[in-house]
C-alpha cells in the first residue's frame, strides 16, 4: 500500500518471513515478489524511501538464502 507506516511493514514482514517455508520455493518467490511490488508502490518521498530501503534488504536476504529466486 502507497505511504504504508514503516513500523506496521517490519512487523508484518517479520512474520511474514518466519512464516515461509524455503522447502517450498514457490513460498520464498510468492514473498520476494510482494516485496517488491510493495516497494515499487511507495511514494517518492523521505517515509517511503524509507520503507522501500527496508524492503530491498527484505529482498537481499532471500536472495542471500536463495540466490537461484533472482533469475525468473
Amino acid at each position: 500500500y502507497p505511504n504504508a507506516n514503516i513500523k506496521r511493514i517490519k512487523e508484518i514482514t517479520n512474520i511474514a518471513r518466519e512464516t515461509i517455508s524455503f522447502d517450498k520455493p514457490e513460498q520464498a518467490k510468492e514473498y520476494y515478489n510482494t516485496l517488491t511490488i510493495l516497494a515499487i508502490k511507495q511514494p517518492n518521498d523521505k517515509s517511503g524511501l524509507e520503507v522501500i530501503g527496508f524492503l530491498i534488504n527484505e529482498r537481499k536476504k532471500i536472495e542471500t538464502i536463495m540466490p537461484e529466486i533472482q533469475n525468473p
